[in-house]
């Protein structure tokens, strides 16, 4: 969170200093822009529970995001490099709300998983899970609002993961859909025949990645590798849904997987 001053006026955006940068930048939201007051005292108000992140300034709406790459942390103050100023501080509050945490518990059980075919899935002794055979996988544990981070194998061809993927997809509610290979990841949901996505490309090629999936509500975001590949908000996704990974590799594994369940 930060005040912007300047003619561009990004403020109360959320951006992932030293990593992702901006998860919610404000550039396309012009009235929520007009919002600072300059030589003025501004009100600002930051909620950080659970998964989510809302910003508002001067009693309007900023940003609301999802996200679960850091679920807790400090709080500081902080003066921007650059030219010469003042900035002052007062009336801070702060109240705690509660805290959720990432776990392997049940998720790395492979009765924690639904074998879609005629595969086998096993326990690695890294704490891991290992197809063997043909197949998808569905974790029980993710189907409405949750969290999943796990190790991913990616080559050339496609590795796709579909979530909140509804039975009436082809005319019903949006499903996310994330595809991962060793080139670059996609984020993009669908409905109705329509599509919108985000993508991004690896500097080089890699043959696994750290995918981190957050799941609240209407909204989705995706990183890998402390990357950020995109959110999805207002994207109109099913209440709930099952969570499908469908292996293109060779390699069938998930990394010590883990979640966070927000129930």
């Amino acid at each position: 969170y930060e005040l912007d001053p300047t003619d561009r006026r990004w403020s109360a955006g959320i951006y992932d200093e030293g990593r992702r940068k901006w998860l919610a930048p404000v550039n396309q939201h012009p009235y929520e822009q007009q919002a600072i007051k300059l030589d003025d005292w501004n009100t600002i108000k930051l909620k950080a529970q659970g998964g989510r992140i809302e910003s508002w300034l001067n009693g309007i709406k900023i940003s609301d995001v999802v996200d679960t790459m850091d679920l807790a942390g400090f709080i500081a103050l902080q003066v921007h490099s650059g030219e010469k100023g003042q900035v002052r501080f007062r009336n801070i509050h702060i109240k705690e709300l509660g805290e959720h945490h990432w776990t392997a518990d049940r998720i790395s059980e492979p009765t924690a998983w639904k074998v879609n075919g005629a595969g086998t899935l096993t326990a690695t002794a890294d704490h891991g899970l290992s197809l063997e055979g043909a197949g998808s996988l569905q974790p029980l544990l993710a189907s409405d609002d949750f969290a999943l981070r796990m190790t991913v194998p990616v080559c050339e061809q496609v590795t796709q993961i579909r979530f909140r993927e509804s039975k009436e997809k082809r005319k019903g509610p949006a499903y996310g859909k994330i595809s991962l290979t060793s080139a670059g990841a996609r984020l993009e949901s669908t409905t109705a025949g329509l599509t919108s996505a985000t993508e991004i490309a690896f500097a080089e090629p890699l043959e696994e990645l750290l995918l981190t999936l957050t799941v609240l509500g209407d909204q989705a975001q995706v990183s890998v590798n402390e990357l950020n590949v995109g959110r999805l908000y207002r994207a109109n996704l099913a209440a709930s849904g099952p969570t499908t990974i469908d292996f293109a590799c060779d390699t069938k594994t998930l990394g010590k997987p883990e979640w966070v369940d927000f129930q």
